[in-house]
């Protein structure tokens, strides 16, 4: 059973949060392949650049806002 000891809306919710994350990946990634085969070589590192920085940059935010909160 994929809950275990999880409640439905806690599967329900981890779940739709692992499929976003690969529908996410998948936009970028085909975004930066456009831009790359379009020429656009420092707009498309300059676009991965950015994703990761702020989604790495939210999660801290994130992290250090949890730790507040709790």
């Amino acid at each position: 059973r994929l809950g275990g000891h999880l409640s439905p809306l806690a599967v329900t919710v981890i779940t739709v949060g692992f499929l976003g994350a690969f529908t996410t990946f998948s936009a970028v990634s085909l975004e930066t392949i456009q831009l790359l085969k379009d020429g656009l070589m420092v707009i498309a590192g300059a676009y991965v650049f950015c994703s990761l920085f702020g989604g790495l940059t939210m999660a801290a935010f994130g992290f250090t806002l949890a730790r507040k909160v709790s």
